[in-house]
């Protein structure tokens, strides 16, 4: 994608400020390029869930009941839950403008030419990213404990919770941009498949984008062994998945 299109001078002429007080702030149209294009990535953040979708998912573990004193149980909870959110979190990202923004400056930033624009956009996507990784092992770290599972060997924390968070996030980021190019905005990710995969007896609607997300996290998460479900325990995850969602509905930023 090239930007030789953009036209400081069109953007003068349309925005109605003065030519003077215009270049005084930008002196060149590369000036004017990397505040745009600085800004707008330090911009972008991932999307909060809706109370809405927060209350599915706390509604899940509530509504459980005593499904979960079963291994079995539990699993087709997790499973469950894992689809609900992947399919939501996929779908709130794929519609969000900023994130298409986001996207096109990516892919935008390896054709600049070298030199001081092109290291200040780069340097802003890896702030970003560094961001959204943070934030997504933050949520992770907090699984195990609610869920009953663990960092599948020879994973250990904190770092595992990187890699994971890392996987999950270019997972996402492939499966938006295949969809924006195969569908419309907002309705990426194509149909459905009623099936129960990963251990669930539970069949349920899957698109695709929620079945690879939903991969990538049973490729780095297993049941713990030592996990004890008593009612105690029950309790006490009940209280853990509300710390979760206060977690979840604060957006990552730069």
């Amino acid at each position: 994608m090239s930007l030789e299109h953009l036209s400081l001078e069109k953007v003068i002429a349309e925005s109605g400020v003065s030519r003077a007080t215009a270049y005084r702030q930008w002196p060149n149209k590369a000036d004017f390029l990397r505040e745009v294009l600085v800004s707008a990535v330090r911009g972008t953040r991932l999307v909060a869930e809706s109370p809405r979708e927060l209350g599915q998912l706390a509604d899940l573990l509530r509504v459980s009941g005593e499904a979960l004193s079963t291994p079995q149980g539990r699993r087709d909870l997790v499973v469950e839950a894992l689809r609900v959110s992947a399919q939501a979190d996929f779908e709130r990202i794929h519609a969000s403008p900023h994130w298409q923004t986001y996207l096109a400056i990516t892919a935008t930033c390896r054709g600049l030419p070298a030199g001081t624009l092109r290291d200040d956009v780069q340097a802003a996507l890896a702030q970003t990213e560094a961001s959204f990784l943070d934030h997504r092992a933050a949520v992770y770290a907090r699984l195990p404990a609610l869920l009953g599972y663990r960092l599948v060997p020879p994973l250990a924390e904190p770092e595992g919770f990187r890699v994971m968070a890392g996987a999950a996030g270019a997972m996402m980021t492939g499966l938006i941009v295949n969809a924006t190019a195969a569908a419309p905005k907002g309705r990426g990710g194509g149909g459905t498949i009623r099936l129960a995969p990963f251990g669930s007896t539970k069949e349920a609607h899957w698109s695709l984008p929620a079945l690879h997300l939903v991969t990538v996290f049973f490729a780095y998460l297993e049941p713990d062994p030592d996990a004890v479900w008593s009612r105690e325990r029950i309790r006490a995850a009940a209280a853990q998945l509300d710390e979760l969602i206060l977690a979840l509905a604060v957006p990552a930023k730069r």
